[in-house]
């Protein structure tokens, strides 16, 4: 398979489509990191390998960033004697198609799933179960292309690589005859065993004879289980008619104990029915008592509290009369802190007027001044917003570039120039020095002819890309015509760089690029004047507004006639007026500072007249309160004597002595009471819990007995109809067919094990036998290699050491004759060039039938300059015989090289 076309487009950093053509044999893709070379493999790996449909965040990362776009990616490729052309669709709507060219256009030959799975069978590759496709996925891509992100060479190739070099290098020295017959005992092995662990294949005969036998076997096993619990289940039913009678006779006793316990707990609730009667009596004696207690009890404290209540009224009147005394004395010298305080006040206020006399005067000095400077400002207002709208319509009149435009035009001129400079080496130049005055007509390139005048002696050159005609009338005619193709693009796109330089000129009105030049610089030297024009109304007061500025100054004019009006009614000594701003500085410093002292002395006497005003609240709040509790005290006393003879009145008992004796005879019944009650609480015990207790465990027991011999009656039962099945069955004669059975499948177990073994062994020398051809059959790769490895190495190395699967694992060593680890003896350097040497070889040897193509991503980026020249040219020599792409960040190391150089810089452009 080679690949002719490749367009991308919503890949990474591809948002628009971007295309390019690859050479039959060589094709070096050249540009700086993060260009995207890279990305245009990847896009060639997802489009042959990935399914249209894979999904996750692998496949979510290929949209290019902060966008929606959609991953597409197109590919023409040859494989085999056919030509197609395949289109995939990733992430949103995905789709696949597959085309084929016959009779001179493209036809559908498959989508979707089946374009995805066509593919494969041109690549060799397989889709994995899941997810995207890795390099062992990719079939002979796995050997030939040697991507970034990949590892240089596994221990292993895939199946695919190894039976297309088996195909390309062994197929004419194996015969048919051999061939089948390594097929069937290899087929005959996979039959019955598998080839990695040895075990029994799955669906294979030995597989089902196994499983046969196990099934028979444990079959044969529940049959002599089922047997065995038939005996057993006999004995258990002889047990268990047995051990029903036994039940029978232990019911009956339970049945009696239960009955005489029943009696006794009859007994037991009479006694307990007593035993709450007399708790009863007790309690209510008890109650009695304590009530008849708490009455002679309330009737004493009643009674002493009036007496005490009597004490603290006597207290709190000879107190209340001194707190009155307290507040007389305290309210007189509140009085004379008022009459000071309003002496300071007054004195207060005529300081106040004269200051804001004085202030009013300064403000109106400041206001003649405001308006003074508000007047000058509204003539230089005036006459800079008149500058200001002149460049303004300047600007706004005028035609000129934006900083874009200058340099789009600036960018134009030079690629014009370098065109130019292009098609003076790749094109036709034409230099005529004329030995006479001549006329020429002259076509360059099919454009219109035009007539030039040649003077005597003047040389003059004439260019073009492949195509130029002269006529000298009367003398001669000539046509120069040239092959080069790159000319005739050079040429292509300096006509149209001219003409967009020519039309952005015109827009503009100029005829250069220097003019357009002078036109910009004129534009920012009419924006900085515009903006020193700003700046200055800026410092002007209301930032140069003359709406603004005129309205302010009738502020303050209007601010000077209320202050006149003000100060009209003040009474201002004459000298005043005339005072200089220093000396009314002084004069109001003067009145502040009388002002701040009397302040200050009036907040000294408000502050003492405050503290001596809290006393007399604080006296009257106390004289208060004492009154309150007075009137509250004589009111407790008389509920309390109230209270006493209300109690006195409810009781049947006229004095003390038949109270307390009325006490004691309470106090004895409650006590009899109690007594009474506490033998019966002694009784409870053995009279009333004892006989619950026997009839519970009574009741308890029969109930067990129940449900033994309901649970023998079940076991009874079960066994009963096991037994009978068993008898329908004739579980014998099963035994012994089963036993038969066994015996025969066992049988064949062991002859199917013998055969398999011996498939096994036979396969397994066959194997040894391939492998050791293909030793000796890898001989093409390791030519190649060994022939390449001096060359590039140096003559220290004299070949490369192959393991069976024809993956490099050594460098033989001339002096002396050792082989050299891949993994510790090589630098890095020489890794990646060994491995660079075995993809080439691999990709020559499979391209002898049908060319491959081989992908090397900055595989010799560790290559000093004396091997890239020898790597140059072993690259130009496998260039022959297949197609190579080479992505690198350094073009000139492959300089010299005839292939086709792709820069991605050009190319990005172009799209």
């Amino acid at each position: 398979m080679i690949i002719h076309d490749l367009t991308v487009r919503g890949w990474r950093r591809f948002r628009e489509q971007i295309e390019l053509s690859f050479d039959r044999n060589l094709n070096i893709i050249f540009g700086p990191n993060e260009s995207g070379k890279s990305t245009l493999i990847e896009a060639l790996t997802r489009a042959l390998f990935d399914k249209h449909s894979v999904t996750g965040r692998e496949m979510d990362s290929l949209r290019p960033w902060g966008s929606t776009l959609t991953p597409e990616v197109t590919v023409v490729f040859s494989a085999g004697d056919g030509r197609y052309r395949l289109r995939k669709r990733f992430l949103d709507s995905p789709s696949s198609e597959l085309w084929s060219r016959a009779d001179g256009r493209w036809q559908l030959t498959a989508d979707g799933d089946a374009a995805d799975r066509k593919v494969l069978e041109f690549t060799g590759g397989k889709l994995p179960g899941r997810g995207v496709t890795r390099p062992h996925h990719r079939g002979l891509a796995e050997a030939l292309w040697a991507r970034q992100q990949d590892h240089d060479i596994p221990s292993e190739w895939n199946p695919e690589v190894l039976n297309h070099l088996e195909k390309a290098i062994g197929e004419v020295m194996q015969s048919t005859t051999s061939s089948s017959v390594e097929q069937l005992i290899s087929q005959r092995h996979l039959e019955l065993l598998t080839r990695v662990r040895g075990q029994p294949a799955a669906g294979g005969a030995l597989d089902q004879a196994k499983k046969e036998l196990r099934d028979l076997e444990e079959e044969l096993e529940r049959v002599k289980e089922q047997r065995v619990d038939l005996h057993r289940r006999m004995d258990d039913l002889s047990n268990i008619q047995s051990e029903a009678h036994t039940l029978e006779r232990r019911m009956e006793e339970a049945e009696d104990e239960l009955q005489q316990a029943r009696e006794a707990r009859e007994a037991a609730r009479e006694h307990q029915e007593m035993r709450l009667n007399a708790r009863t009596a007790h309690l209510e004696a008890e109650k009695h008592w304590e009530e008849l207690n708490r009455r002679v009890k309330e009737i004493k404290e009643a009674r002493k509290a009036a007496e005490k209540l009597l004490r603290q009224i006597e207290d709190s009147s000879s107190r209340k009369g001194q707190v009155q005394a307290e507040i007389t004395s305290a309210q007189q010298r509140q009085k004379e802190f008022e009459e000071q305080l309003d002496g300071k006040r007054r004195a207060e206020r005529q300081v106040q007027d004269r200051l804001d006399a004085l202030n009013a005067l300064d403000s109106l000095r400041s206001t003649e001044a405001e308006s003074a400077r508000y007047e000058k400002a509204a003539v230089q207002a005036a006459e800079l917003q008149c500058r200001l709208k002149e460049t303004e319509n300047t600007l706004t009149d005028g035609i000129f570039p934006t900083e874009e435009t200058l340099e789009k035009t600036t960018q134009l001129q030079e690629k014009i120039h370098e065109g130019e400079a292009v098609l003076r080496t790749q094109g036709l130049t034409i230099e005529i020095t004329p030995e006479a005055e001549l006329e020429a007509q002259v076509q360059l390139d099919g454009d219109e002819e035009q007539s030039r005048q040649l003077r005597h002696g003047h040389s003059k050159i004439f260019t073009a890309a492949n195509e130029a005609d002269l006529i000298f009338p009367g003398l001669v005619g000539i046509e120069i015509h040239s092959g080069n193709e790159r000319a005739a693009e050079a040429v292509q796109k300096l006509r149209e760089n001219r003409e967009s330089l020519s039309d952005m000129l015109a827009a503009h009105n100029v005829s250069s690029v220097e003019q357009l030049s002078d036109q910009h610089q004129r534009h920012r030297t009419l924006v900085q004047q515009f903006d020193d024009l700003q700046e200055k109304l800026q410092g002007l007061p209301e930032e140069g507004d003359e709406a603004e500025i005129e309205r302010q100054l009738r502020q303050v004019r209007n601010r000077r006639k209320r202050l006149l009006e003000e100060l009209d009614g003040a009474d201002l000594p004459d000298a005043w007026w005339e005072h200089p701003p220093e000396v009314l500085d002084e004069l109001i410093e003067e009145h502040t500072e009388k002002r701040r002292k009397l302040q200050h002395d009036i907040k000294t006497l408000e502050e003492q007249a405050e503290s001596s005003r809290e006393p007399v609240e604080q006296l009257k709040e106390e004289l208060a309160e004492v009154e309150r509790e007075i009137s509250v005290m004589q009111q407790q006393k008389q509920d309390r004597l109230d209270g006493a003879a209300e109690l006195e009145q409810q009781d049947e008992f006229c004095t003390e002595d038949e109270r307390a004796a009325a006490l004691r005879r309470a106090s004895v019944k409650a006590e009899r009471a109690r007594q009474a009650w506490k033998e019966l609480e002694r009784e409870k015990a053995e009279k009333e819990d004892e006989p619950e207790k026997l009839y519970e465990e009574a009741a308890r027991r029969r109930d067990q007995l129940r449900k033994q011999e309901s649970d023998l009656q079940r076991t009874e039962a079960g066994h009963l109809e096991v037994l009978q099945a068993a008898s329908a069955s004739n579980v014998r004669e099963r035994e012994g067919d089963l036993e038969a059975r066994v015996h025969s499948t066992r049988k064949t177990v062991e002859r199917l094990e013998r055969d398999a073994e011996a498939y096994r062994l036979l396969d397994h020398l066959l194997a040894a036998h391939r492998r050791e051809q293909m030793r000796s059959l890898g001989g093409p790769v390791k030519e190649l290699v060994d022939q390449w490895t001096p060359r590039l190495l140096g003559g220290e190395y004299s070949g490369v050491e192959f393991s069976p699967e024809l993956t490099p694992h050594g460098l033989q060593v001339e002096h002396p004759e050792v082989t050299a680890s891949l993994e510790t003896d090589l630098s890095y350097g020489a890794h990646e060039q060994l491995n660079f040497l075995v993809r080439l070889a691999v990709g020559v040897v499979l391209s002898r039938e049908e060319p491959h193509m081989v992908v090397l991503d900055d595989r010799l980026t560790n290559t000093d300059p004396g091997r890239l020249k020898r790597a140059r040219d072993i690259l130009a020599e496998a260039g022959e015989r297949m197609q190579i792409v080479l992505l690198t960040c350094f073009p000139d190391h492959y300089s010299g090289l005839d292939g086709k150089f792709i820069d991605m810089r050009q190319l990005t452009i172009d799209s």
